[in-house]
Formats: structure tokens, C-alpha cells, sequence
């Protein structure tokens, strides 16, 4: 039979019953009959790989935009070997990598590289895709385009694959399962001849997504500080400063949260843009404000104040003072109102 003789099946020893079984199993997988066959699949293996995502924790912080990464590179270790190519030291192939994914309509970049984002079935999360054969520099980026990875006379086609998961979209917290997935196909074509060729299938396997929302909440979010009564003697220049008040804002609690950041807003002072404005009748002073550890806070500045987050019942401590910020001090009510602006990661 033609057949058998295109495939070359090396069985010293054996019945042509077994002759027949190896032939049609080679043939069963997709690789074609043709009579000159370049590549098959090694019987060693089937026709399908994967790649295991398992389950992963995804902390959604204010850092985490839509378009980043929500986990790392999930790959295979080894240079799998898809096909044999028996002839390839004659007869060159070339090895591709075709795309089975849907798009998430958006693209991720990272090194120089532009992927394309797929779907995974879980709202507000996608995967891109990482390739190389055991030739290649490095990693070449799958998009929604068949992508070709070798073109030679190897004597088989491997590749090495990675994944990685990026975020779509809103996220709430949740667990969230995906089925698995076929997300490629690799494929050998013969230079000479495109119609031979084969394929094997690359799967996603299925994982579940726990993504949790950190918060922070706090048991006194109007905070009255009295500063008492303080002679204008005090001030005696442009600089001079009265005693520190010593308050705190007390934590109910940041679950899930590696840092605490603060900004302050309110009505910076005449003379001096990192003081507070006061009202109320005083002149000449503004409200002097920092943060206990030692970071001023600076009105409307852009730059956060980052704590480590607290306990339920501990606290963030703050110091205030009056320092002078005009030639003369005018004495009267002393009265600031600070707006602290608290995010968390």
C-alpha cells in the first residue's frame, strides 16, 4: 500500500497487523496522506498540550488599570517535541503557530513586544500568549495572525509556550471559574509543498480566579482638633512656630492591603504655599501639619504620604502647629479645615 510506504514506519520483528495499527494511529491525528509525508506526530505523545493555570489570587488595587498584568509568566519548563521530521535534513519545514483564541479587542505590551489579548470567559480578565521554538533568540508574541516560528531543516518542531493573564475590564470581588480552552494550534507545512502538513492542539486548562478588593475604613472620619489658646508672643518671626498638638485618625481595619497612601487638600496660606489657611480672624499664621513618622502634609500637593496599614484600634498619628507666615501676626480665631484623601494597594 502507498500508504504505509510514505510513512516509513520502522518495525523490524513484527506482523503486519501491528504494521497496520502504528500507520493508522500516526494517520488518526491530523497529519494527513500524502505521499511524500515530511513530519509525524511521535508516537509518544498525542496531538494536545496545555498549559496548567491552576488557581490565582488576583488583588485589585487602585494600581491595577485595566490593560496590566494580574498574574506571572505561566509556562512549560521543557522544549516539547510536537513532530518528527525524519527528512527534515533534506527537505525543509517550517513550523507555525496559529492563533484559536477570540480577541478581547485591546493589546498588551511588555519588552519591546505587542500580544494580542484573548478571552478567557471571565469578565475583566484576559491571557496573551508567548512562543519560541528551541532555535529561536527569544519569545515571539501571539497575535490574532498566524505567527511562523521556524523555518529550516530540523530533524523535529518544538515549541516552548507561556501564558499570561492581563486585566479587561471592571473586577469585583468574587471567585470566578473558566472551562478549558483551546487557545492554538501548532503546525508543520513542507517548504516545498504547503499541502503537507499537520497540527496539535494547545489548551488553556481551566482555573479559577479568587479576586479579592482591599479596603480600609476608619472609626473617626471627622476628626476635631483643638489646638487651645496661644498668645500671639509666641510668633516672633516669619518661621516662628507654637507647641505641637498630637492627633490621630484610628483604623477600623485595612483587609487586604500592603500600603495605606494620604493626600491633604484645603486652602494653602498667603506667604507660605505649605501651610494650611486659617480663618476666623487671625492673620499672619497658617496651619502646620505633618505626619507623625515625619512626612509634611502639603496642601494639594500630588505627592501621597504612604503608611503601613493598621489594625482595627491602632492609628495614624499626625502632629499640627501654627507656624508664622507674614511680617505680622493679627490675633483672633484660628480656625483650618483639612480634607485627607486616603487610597490603598
Amino acid at each position: 500500500m502507498q500508504l504505509f510506504q510514505s510513512i516509513r514506519c520502522p518495525i523490524v520483528g513484527r506482523t503486519v497487523r501491528t504494521l497496520s495499527f502504528l500507520c493508522l494511529f500516526a494517520c488518526g491525528i491530523g497529519i494527513g496522506n500524502y505521499a511524500h509525508a515530511l513530519c509525524t506526530m511521535p508516537p509518544r505523545v498525542l496531538n494536545s498540550y496545555s498549559i496548567p493555570a491552576a488557581n490565582i489570587t488576583v488583588n485589585v488595587t487602585p494600581a491595577l488599570i485595566v490593560g496590566s498584568p494580574i498574574s506571572s509568566w505561566v509556562a512549560n519548563n521543557t522544549t516539547t517535541i510536537v513532530f518528527d521530521c525524519p527528512n527534515g535534513a533534506s527537505i525543509p519545514n517550517i513550523g507555525y503557530v496559529i492563533p484559536q483564541g477570540v480577541s478581547a479587542g485591546m493589546n498588551y505590551s511588555e519588552a519591546g513586544k505587542t500580544f494580542t489579548v484573548f478571552q478567557t470567559g471571565v469578565a475583566g480578565i484576559g491571557y496573551v500568549v508567548n512562543v519560541k521554538d528551541p532555535w529561536g533568540a527569544s519569545y515571539l508574541p501571539l497575535t490574532t495572525t498566524k505567527l511562523e516560528t521556524y523555518r529550516g531543516t530540523a530533524a523535529n518542531l518544538g515549541w516552548f509556550w507561556q501564558t499570561r493573564f492581563i486585566r479587561t475590564g471592571p473586577l469585583s470581588a468574587g471567585s470566578y471559574s473558566y472551562a478549558q480552552r483551546l487557545i492554538a494550534q501548532f503546525q508543520w507545512t513542507g517548504l516545498s509543498n504547503p499541502s503537507q502538513q499537520g497540527t496539535a492542539n494547545l489548551w488553556l486548562t481551566g482555573a479559577t480566579f479568587n479576586v479579592i478588593t482591599p479596603t480600609c475604613s476608619f472609626a473617626n472620619t471627622n476628626v476635631n482638633v483643638p489646638m487651645g489658646t496661644i498668645s500671639d508672643t509666641v510668633f516672633t518671626g516669619i518661621g516662628s512656630v507654637s507647641p505641637w498638638v498630637q492627633f490621630k485618625l484610628v483604623s477600623s481595619g485595612c483587609p487586604n492591603v500592603t500600603t495605606v497612601q494620604m493626600k491633604f487638600t484645603g486652602t494653602a496660606a498667603t506667604g507660605n504655599s505649605n501651610l494650611f489657611a486659617v480663618t476666623g480672624g487671625a492673620a499672619g499664621v497658617g496651619l502646620n501639619l505633618w505626619q507623625a513618622s515625619g512626612a509634611q502634609a502639603v496642601p494639594n500637593s500630588s505627592t501621597f504620604i504612604n503608611w503601613t496599614p493598621q489594625a482595627s484600634g491602632s492609628s495614624y498619628n499626625f502632629s499640627a502647629r501654627y507656624m508664622q507666615s507674614g511680617a505680622t501676626v493679627t490675633a483672633g480665631a484660628a480656625n483650618a479645615v483639612v480634607t485627607v484623601l486616603i487610597s490603598y494597594l
